[in-house]
């Protein structure tokens, strides 16, 4: 349901008044074909005031504190408010005074009150090369933002790269979504343009709406549609993928189209293992079998935990990452998979604190609380891959965008990088660092005091 639109005939401009999108925030606008759906193009717009709002709610102050603990960085920003209304506070990497642009907002957070308060940004949070500090923005109104320097430990230190991938999820393509499909092609074109050597894309599960041919002759046409050389591809199954007709029917055409040769598997690349999982039933959260949870204890048995194993799953564990937080939210955080075997492949996993597993079929957007759950050394780190389709976030609402993740393996830690494809920025949320077992570096504290909005 749009919240306004306009007819564009031939060539020239439309426009519309800031006023007409309603609160401030960030919009998407589409234009589509001949008085339909199939879209054409996309623009994504952010509303910063209200148009007869010109007061400057802009926070008096703010302070950034890090500490890194063996390459764990944890980060938090303190913010003096300006005004005691409640208020919508954005954060953004900044450089020289000015917001770092191509980057979304690290985090946003409502306050009400003049008593200041303190803001815990992601665990293994990493700074860009080129930021040196946050910009503290007021929403509302036309408030002056405020710049706090940020601690150089947040930078990531020289490693020796050795090669990058990237990993996506739930496109879930289908003639009935057309947007999702265009959002298909744009990740391609973008992962193809921003990562010309890129070793290999894992999509994980719900690559289709319902499993049917049409819908897989649709996404391999997608494919082509995005004109760009690829990396090998390699898919995981998501319960979408085995919606329609018996399990062994979707089962053999899933591999089929996407050429792989079975449900779970693994690949070693630059001498590092990766490992699909699927689910071995229709149930929609999620099942692994004993003998392909014992074919895993197997893989794992043969890695080197002085290096990453990566592994990837449609359906999280519970209690891991967003959206399936269900402890602090049972009416929202609900969709956590695997709730038959989810207990042991997490026994399996906290042997592994090498183990990077990534899962998708939550849709919840990078911004929303605990993208990742870091294991400190101590067990696997769990990340949510967001959707390529379609978002969802924390308040149970849809979210616009489409988001997936870079990832850049040094031989001391993983580069994990969020993008959102249709805007071209990338996920200032999630831009994580995870140490690798032979990074020893000792606990070092990186506060750093603040700045006068200027």
């Amino acid at each position: 349901t749009s919240l306004v639109w306009e007819y564009a005939v031939g060539t020239g401009t439309v426009t519309f008044a800031a006023s007409s999108f309603g609160i401030p925030g960030k919009y998407s606008i589409y234009l589509c074909d001949n008085d339909g759906y199939d879209v054409l193009d996309t623009l994504s717009v952010t509303i910063l005031h209200s148009e007869n709002d010109r007061t400057a709610y802009g926070a008096k102050a703010a302070t950034v504190s890090a500490t890194m603990d063996k390459g764990w960085s944890q980060t938090s920003a303190t913010i003096v408010p300006g005004s005691d209304k409640a208020l919508t506070y954005e954060l953004y990497w900044s450089t020289g005074g000015k917001r770092l642009e191509g980057y979304s907002p690290i985090a946003t957070v409502t306050h009400t009150g003049c008593d200041s308060f303190t803001v815990d940004l992601n665990d293994c949070l990493f700074m860009p090369d080129q930021a040196d500090g946050i910009e503290v923005f007021v929403v509302q109104g036309s408030s002056t933002p405020c710049y706090a320097s940020a601690p150089d430990i947040l930078k990531v230190p020289e490693s020796q790269y050795l090669f990058e991938f990237q990993v996506i999820s739930d496109t879930h393509i289908s003639s009935s979504s057309p947007l999702n499909s265009a959002h298909w092609i744009t990740a391609l074109q973008d992962m193809a343009a921003l990562s010309p050597n890129s070793s290999a894309i894992f999509c994980v599960g719900d690559n289709t709406d319902l499993g049917t041919q049409a819908e897989y002759d649709l996404l391999l046409k997608n494919i082509e549609e995005a004109g760009v050389e690829l990396p090998p591809m390699y898919y995981a199954i998501g319960g979408h993928d085995v919606y329609t007709n018996a399990y062994d029917q979707e089962i053999e055409r899933f591999l089929e189209n996407l050429k792989m040769e079975s449900v779970y598997y693994c690949v070693d690349i630059h001498g590092i293992r990766f490992i699909v999982l699927g689910s071995d039933s229709k149930v929609p959260e999620g099942e692994l079998g004993t003998e392909q949870l014992n074919w895993l204890r197997e893989q794992l048995a043969e890695t080197d935990k002085s290096k990453p194993v990566f592994i990837f799953h449609h359906q999280p564990l519970k209690e891991t990452v967003s959206g399936t937080l269900y402890s602090s939210d049972p009416e929202i955080q609900d969709w956590f998979g695997l709730l038959n075997s989810g207990d042991e492949l997490r026994e399996i996993l906290s042997e592994y604190p090498n183990a990077i597993m990534f899962s998708g079929h939550t849709h919840w957007a990078f911004e929303m609380k605990q993208p990742l759950l870091y294991g400190q050394g101590k067990d696997a780190t769990f990340v949510n891959t967001a959707a390529v389709s379609y978002l969802w976030s924390d308040d149970d609402t849809a979210v616009d965008g489409s988001e997936g993740y870079y990832v850049e393996v040094y031989e001391d830690y993983i580069l994990l990088k969020g993008r959102e494809y249709t805007n071209g920025d990338w996920c200032a949320a999630a831009q994580f660092r995870i140490p690798l077992n032979n990074v020893d570096n000792p606990i070092t504290d990186g506060s750093q005091t603040t700045s006068e909005p200027t």
